[in-house]
């Protein structure tokens, strides 16, 4: 209220702030950023993030439910009280995996975020080898023999759990060499005497998994980034053609872009696009608009066809847009194309959208969230 009262916040600013009264450092992030053009995505990624908290305590609290207990970061490496799942064998001298996992109180979990493949209409898993992904944005294209084309499927945010074992006796299981050796279970000394040519194996795919897991970490973050500026720039765009009259060089922008493009109005996704940025039920009731002009409405049907251009471009530039900023054969015009248009037209670019524009990049984008992640 003193922000408001001093006009350091418009009241469209403090009304959004109100969301996040309870969200512990959110204030001292979203006041500096008031008044400024990066208001907005600040905003939607506080939105975004708290509905990916919102998630993880909802699968955590499917866990205790069960009985399990959920841990709130990963344990002290060769630690004897919790051990990973993948450092446990089972009676049969086998790796122990997840049907080890039966009498939930000797047992906790780190869940981490991750995406998994569903099918669009029965919600069943996908692998991602089953994709014919040549198919992405081409819905005439015949997929390979054997695959689905990539329009079948979609792809959700899931919290996938990591095993420890609280009790690795009590559940009938044994620690492997490695982590023996390591936790001190038996004699370190002559351990490190005599080296086991497995160590160094065992070091390597380790190092290997970490930075598999470390680069996985920045996709989700990024991916999540980029769903929140998705929402502000479709926000933008919708408002945009609201207009009666075409911005500045939007002519010449569409007929470069059909001139290089002809595949870009048909697109997957680029009729439901355009009818939503719109704000119309369908790609029936777009042609519908053209059809209902007025004599003297050339204005606004050149701002409809800007919509189709427009609309077909931000169905090709989704969260994840930032992991393929060049355009493939079949996308002779580009997100970061699209998105300096929209700059140029007055909207303020995200950094994951300054990924696309090549204007940064991912890792520098990734540390800074990272770093301001932990100041709040």
């Amino acid at each position: 209220m003193a922000a408001l009262a001093d006009g350091q916040l418009s009241l469209t600013e403090a009304a959004a702030i109100t969301e996040f009264e309870d969200t512990p450092g959110a204030l001292e992030w979203l006041l500096p950023a008031a008044g400024t053009r990066r208001f907005d995505h600040t905003v939607a990624q506080l939105r975004q993030e708290r509905a990916s908290a919102d998630a993880e305590a909802q699968a955590a609290q499917a866990f205790r439910e069960r009985g399990v207990t959920v841990l709130d970061q990963r344990p002290r490496a060769w630690d004897e009280a919790c051990i990973g799942l993948r450092h446990l064998t089972t009676p049969d001298g086998h790796t122990a995996d997840e049907r080890a996992v039966t009498e939930p109180a000797h047992w906790a979990v780190l869940l981490f975020e991750d995406t998994v493949l569903q099918d669009s209409q029965t919600g069943e898993l996908v692998d991602d080898d089953a994709v014919d992904w040549d198919t992405r944005d081409r819905p005439e294209a015949t997929p390979a023999e054997g695959l689905r084309h990539a329009r079948t499927v979609t792809d959700v945010t899931v919290f996938v759990p990591e095993y420890f074992c609280l009790d690795h006796r009590a559940a009938a299981l044994t620690p492997d060499s490695r982590f023996i050796r390591y936790a001190g279970m038996n004699d370190t000394d002559s351990a490190a005497a005599d080296p086991d040519p497995q160590d160094a194996r065992d070091n390597s795919a380790a190092e290997n998994a970490e930075a598999a897991t470390s680069e996985r970490r920045k996709v989700l973050a990024l991916s999540r980034l980029g769903e929140a500026t998705l929402r502000v720039r479709r926000e933008f765009t919708t408002k945009l053609l609201a207009r009666k009259t075409p911005p500045k060089g939007a002519a010449r922008f569409v007929a470069d872009c059909l001139a290089r493009d002809s595949y870009l109005l048909t697109n997957h996704s680029a009729p439901s696009t355009t009818a939503a940025l719109l704000g119309v039920d369908g790609p029936d009731a777009v042609a519908a608009l053209v059809t209902q002009l007025p004599a003297n409405g050339e204005g606004r049907a050149q701002v409809l066809t800007l919509a189709l251009v427009l609309g077909a471009l931000e169905a090709r530039t989704s969260k994840d847009a930032w992991r393929n900023a060049t355009p493939s054969w079949a996308h002779h015009v580009s997100g970061a194309e699209y998105v300096r248009w929209l700059a140029d037209n007055g909207y303020t670019l995200a950094a994951v959208e300054e990924i696309v524009t090549g204007a940064t990049t991912a890792d520098e984008v990734y540390d800074n969230y990272v770093a301001a992640a932990a100041t709040r």
